[in-house]
C-alpha cells in the first residue's frame, strides 16, 4: 500500500455517502461525473442517484498520474476531476478499507482475516434511508465468501468483516457478491445499486501485477459503467482510488 499525501476530494452526494469520501485512503482519486453540466456542478453540491467506487492498489500519485504506463487512467482526467489532498489513514490495506466503509480503522493494524468488527458501516447507513448497495468482488468464489482464494483477497473486501453483514447470511449473500454480477445489474438503472463498491482481484488492482495491467482492466470495465443506464440517464459519480 502506498500512503502518500496525494489523493482526492470529490463532491459529496446528498445520500449518506459523505462517510465514503471522508474515510480517506488513497494516493489519488479520479472522479468522473455523468451526466451533469458544469453550471449544475458550480451551483450546488450535487445529489447522485448512483455512486461507483473502484479501489486499486499499491501505487502512489506519481506512479499513476502522468505515467505512460497508465494512458487510460490519465485520459479520464479530461472528463473528470483529480483531487490532490487525499491521504491514507493507516498501513497496510485492511485498516484503510475499513475506514472507507466504516469511518474508522476500529483499532485494526494488520491484514487479519478473523478480526471481525461489531460496528455500523456505510451499508447500514444506506439501508436506513432506503438506498441500495452492493460490494462487487472480482474472483470471489461465491457470494459472502469468507477467507482468501487467490487472486481474491479478503483484506480487500471490508464488508465481510462487519458482523451485522457477515453473520446475516441472506443479507450478506445479496450484498457482497462476485464481480461478474455487476454486468447483470448494470443492464438497467433500477437494478443498479445506489452505491457500488468494486474491488478488482490482486492482479487487476495492480497489487501483484503492473500498472499497465490495472490500466488495461479499467479500460475494459469503466466504459461499461459510464455507458450504463445508471450513468447515461441518471446522475452518477465514478471514483477510482488507490490504497
Amino acid at each position: 500500500m502506498a500512503a502518500s499525501r496525494r489523493g482526492a476530494v470529490a463532491q459529496s452526494p446528498s445520500l449518506p455517502y459523505q462517510r465514503l469520501l471522508a474515510g480517506s485512503l488513497a494516493s489519488a482519486v479520479i472522479a468522473v461525473l455523468a451526466p451533469m453540466t458544469m453550471q449544475a456542478q458550480a451551483a450546488s453540491v450535487p445529489a447522485f442517484d448512483h455512486v461507483f467506487v473502484i479501489v486499486m492498489e499499491n501505487h502512489s500519485y506519481g506512479e499513476i498520474i502522468g505515467s505512460s504506463a497508465a494512458p487510460y487512467i490519465n485520459s479520464l482526467l479530461t472528463s473528470g476531476a483529480l483531487a490532490t489532498n487525499y491521504t491514507a489513514v493507516a498501513h497496510p490495506s485492511l485498516p484503510n478499507y475499513l475506514a472507507l466503509t466504516g469511518g474508522s480503522t476500529f483499532g485494526i493494524t494488520t491484514d487479519c482475516n478473523t478480526c471481525w468488527v461489531n460496528a455500523s458501516n456505510i451499508g447500514d447507513s444506506l439501508e436506513s434511508v432506503g438506498s441500495a448497495w452492493k460490494a462487487y468482488e472480482e474472483s470471489m468464489p461465491s457470494a459472502c465468501y469468507v477467507g482468501d482464494s487467490s487472486p481474491y483477497a479478503q483484506k480487500h473486501d471490508p464488508f465481510i468483516y462487519f458482523n451485522d453483514i457477515r453473520t446475516n447470511t441472506s443479507r450478506c449473500q445479496s450484498h457482497v457478491v462476485p464481480y461478474t454480477q455487476l454486468a447483470t445489474d448494470l443492464k438497467s438503472s433500477s437494478t443498479t445499486p445506489n452505491y457500488s463498491f468494486i474491488t478488482p482481484n490482486m492482479c487487476d488492482d495492480m497489487h501483484d501485477c503492473s500498472v499497465g495491467t490495472g490500466d488495461a482492466w479499467l479500460q475494459q470495465q469503466v466504459p461499461a459503467i459510464l455507458g450504463s443506464p445508471a450513468s447515461t440517464s441518471q446522475r452518477s459519480l465514478l471514483a477510482i482510488t488507490w490504497d
